[in-house]
């Protein structure tokens, strides 16, 4: 590597070691301003703010608060009572895309789809952090208005539970 604008000349051992050093301090500026990123994030779901700006299925996204979708809204209570009902994931998304029942951004229905919605603490009025079980993750209190009760909310979860059983 030869530089017009710079004196970095790679065929030196000094060019090759300051490249390296170069190296590795934008390695650590980008590792840094991931944490920083992370923690904003961490911390604004802790003030119970939500933090996706795509938007989920049964609210908008509008001036950095989460508003419900009234048209979206009575899906997802559809959704939730036709699994109480018996039915299974795969049967509702087949219903929703048979229906030609258009998604969040006009896509089909999946039964990960379908799951996603059942399972997020979301429509009971919490947000949570972080999904996976390797990362920091927690649900708080969120500011947005409920649209499952809670009681109806945990009985998918225990059915969805004694079917993994």
């Amino acid at each position: 590597f030869n530089s017009i604008t710079e004196k970095l000349d790679t065929s030196t051992a000094v060019g090759r070691m300051f490249v390296k050093i170069i190296g590795i301090f934008a390695e650590f500026e980008r590792e840094n301003l991931a944490e920083r990123e992370t923690f904003g994030y961490e911390q604004k779901t802790k003030e119970g703010n939500y933090t996706n700006t795509n938007g989920v299925y049964g609210y908008d996204y509008i001036n950095g608060k989460i508003i419900i979708n009234k048209k979206e809204k009575e899906l997802i209570n559809n959704i939730y009572n036709l699994y109480l009902n018996g039915y299974s994931m795969f049967q509702i998304a087949n219903k929703l895309n048979k229906e030609n029942t258009p998604t969040k951004r006009n896509g089909k229905w999946y039964q990960s789809t379908i799951k996603s919605i059942l399972t997020n603490p979301l429509y009971i009025g919490k947000i949570r952090y972080g999904l996976h079980k390797k990362h920091k993750s927690f649900q708080v209190l969120g500011k947005q208005e409920k649209i499952i009760s809670i009681n109806k909310f945990n009985k998918v979860q225990k059915i969805i539970k004694e079917k993994r059983a």
